[in-house]
């Protein structure tokens, strides 16, 4: 599949390593989302979650909804559909206290980014509770 990124097109097959879709991603996190005119900010790197793991990314889009990225790694792919569905099972025993403490007040600092006057903390919550978050595995790998 060709992205298309500052109005170019641009070849999964050029990043050659993890880290390079990590940087990729930084850059165009809204490389996530189809919708046009849509926003995703990223509010950490690397977030450690007790008892569960590491996530790559995690970003809110412009409604409050949490979006996890998983950078596709040696892993095999069921372990990473494994994580995430673990990820998924505990996000409801989390807060938006607990993500905003492990990013420094980060995530505070980008839901107020969004200029809104909807409450987005709340929103956040919401969805951390329902269950109503994205995930995404983002790899340069496809099967046939």
């Amino acid at each position: 599949m060709t992205i298309i990124i500052d109005h170019k097109p641009v070849r999964c097959d050029v990043f050659n390593s993890p880290l390079q879709l990590k940087l990729c991603l930084e850059q165009n996190p809204n490389l996530l989302d189809s919708r046009m005119g849509s926003s995703i900010k990223i509010a950490g790197r690397d977030i450690a979650i007790p008892n569960i793991g590491t996530v790559d990314f995690l970003m809110i889009d412009e409604k409050g909804c949490p979006v996890f990225a998983l950078i596709d790694s040696d892993e095999s792919f069921n372990e990473t559909v494994g994580f995430i569905f673990c990820l998924a099972s505990f996000l409801p025993r989390l807060s938006a206290s607990f993500f905003n403490e492990c990013l420094n007040g980060n995530l505070l600092r980008v839901l107020e980014s969004y200029n809104t006057n909807n409450d987005l903390w709340v929103k956040f919550s919401s969805h951390l509770r329902l269950n109503s978050a994205r995930f995404f595995i983002v790899t340069n790998k496809t099967t046939k």
